[in-house]
């Protein structure tokens, strides 16, 4: 059993052995310049530095945890896969080191801290097109690793590429994404139709500019953006396959059973009101001990924050729960799960509740 904080911190003490700067998460309210109202991509935060701007702590190798907020699909919510808050973590070489470190570092993080099977990691890569060549050379250095040739592949832009919609002059470039299997036996073939694999990160390559006319040319100053979701990860590496079973809502779920009588287990009616619940608490935690944190309203963020707890108190109506034990359960959160990670929640603990108690009355 591996721990959302023994995850946490292999990951920022990993980067940091290998001179990386671990810059901390920033607000997860956004601050206008994206277009968006939270962050939704660990990378958000830090676009302006990979678009050319000098980081302000003066470092080219970067790295941290950062939570994420994204309810387009809230109404999935209730599934054992989706969360409306989630945590990415992050690396990145501002025009430093490029792919030859990467995977290495990828590779040894995946099989020297994690114990991946070298002989069951999969890889895709950029199969090139008319405006840009095939990423032969990451797919050589991941054989150079001891990645079999035969579980390297080759995928198409809508796959294995990123860039900005709608921007010129914007860097971009190919994606190197891992995969592992869920279970032992069978070979690779059906990698491409089956979803027995699961995707464990992704590292992108920002070494092209995109130019007018759908044309790209070739960057002088190359970066690298990396993305590993740290709950889906978590999952995995505990052999699970229901999100709600990971520390990270063990004791939330616990709580919510003891005070309604209910099993997660055996009632499906239940587990659904209890996952919605304790994800909507978590959030709405979050959101609210946030730096830039922002309370119930009829507007904009706040309103996101208002329909989040509103249909969590819908949810505790539907098991014969009084709404108040959703403070208890952000307790939880706040106490037991993110007190290391985000110690201005245990600052603002009781400012939190109070926010959640008058939006429940």
């Amino acid at each position: 059993m591996i721990t959302s904080k023994q995850l946490r911190n292999s990951w920022i003490k990993f980067y940091e052995e290998r001179g990386h700067k671990n810059i901390g998460a920033v607000s997860l309210i956004g601050d206008g310049s994206t277009g968006v109202m939270f962050n939704v991509a660990g990378m958000q935060p830090l676009m302006p530095y990979l678009l050319g701007k000098k980081h302000p702590s003066g470092k080219t190798r970067l790295c941290n945890v950062q939570g994420c907020v994204r309810t387009v699909d809230i109404d999935s919510v209730g599934d054992a896969t989706h969360f409306t808050f989630f945590e990415m973590m992050g690396n990145w070489s501002l025009g430093d080191y490029f792919k030859k470190e990467k995977t290495r570092w990828t590779f040894e993080f995946l099989t020297e801290v994690l114990g991946f099977d070298k002989e069951k990691i999969c890889s895709t890569v950029f199969e090139g097109n008319d405006a840009v060549k095939k990423d032969t050379e990451t797919a050589e250095l991941l054989k150079s690793l001891g990645i079999k040739e035969e579980n390297i592949f080759f995928l198409p832009k809508k796959d294995n590429w990123w860039e900005l919609e709608g921007t010129v002059d914007t860097p971009c470039g190919p994606d190197n994404e891992w995969f592992y299997p869920r279970e032992d036996g069978k070979d690779s073939s059906d990698f491409l139709t089956g979803n027995r694999y699961v995707e464990i990160g992704n590292d992108v390559y920002m070494q092209y500019k995109k130019k007018e006319g759908g044309k790209y040319e070739e960057l002088d100053h190359k970066n690298v953006d990396t993305g590993f979701g740290l709950d889906r990860l978590l999952v995995f590496l505990n052999g699970l396959d229901d999100g709600y079973k990971t520390d990270l809502f063990d004791d939330a779920i616990k709580y919510l059973e003891k005070v309604s009588g209910l099993s997660y287990d055996n009632d499906e009616k239940a587990r659904k009101a209890m996952r919605i619940i304790a994800d909507h608490t978590r959030t709405a935690t979050m959101l609210i001990g946030d730096a830039n944190g922002i309370t119930p309203s009829n507007t904009g963020a706040g309103y996101i924050l208002r329909r989040l707890l509103r249909r969590a108190i819908r949810y505790c109506k539907n098991i014969n729960i009084d709404a108040e034990k959703m403070c208890e359960v952000s307790k939880i959160f706040i106490e037991k799960v993110y007190d290391e990670a985000y110690p201005l929640l245990l600052q603002k603990e009781s400012y939190i509740i109070e926010e959640i108690t008058k939006e429940i009355k």
